[in-house]
């Protein structure tokens, strides 16, 4: 009984911990996102592309990474908004904490964007490694 739960919880974060590593494991699905932590990101950020922040103005007014443009992902024609970036260029997406980015890298692969990288963590995490940022 104890080698069953114990592999069945074994199991369970195996699958767990390798879900933010990738977010499409099926290339016929389209293009793979990737998930970058607050560091690597910011490497990304200075090779160039468009830097989206998917927050409310009220939160990107508490502070924004440099650069960002505001496409807030609860407004009224967010998704015309973001199908209005440039397919050819990076994305570079962020929100608070990493839960509205995701979903619109998700909706930005599906619309065959070719490379998109989300914050980890989000602006939360990035306030955390960059605090003078």
């Amino acid at each position: 009984m104890r080698t069953i739960l114990f592999l069945s919880f074994a199991c369970f974060l195996f699958t767990a911990c390798n879900q933010g590593a990738n977010q499409n494991a099926n290339p016929a699905e389209g293009p793979i996102y990737s998930i970058l932590n607050p560091t690597d990101f910011a490497t990304k950020i200075k090779t160039g592309g468009q830097l989206i922040d998917v927050r409310t103005p009220e939160e990107m007014s508490q502070g924004a990474i440099s650069g960002a443009i505001l496409i807030d992902y609860n407004a009224d024609g967010f998704e015309t908004k973001i199908k209005a970036l440039k397919k050819d260029q990076p994305v570079l997406l962020y929100c608070r904490s990493g839960g509205r980015s995701g979903k619109t890298a998700q909706m930005l692969q599906k619309l065959g964007y070719s490379e998109i990288y989300d914050l980890e963590g989000g602006f939360m995490a990035w306030s955390k490694a960059f605090p003078s940022k």
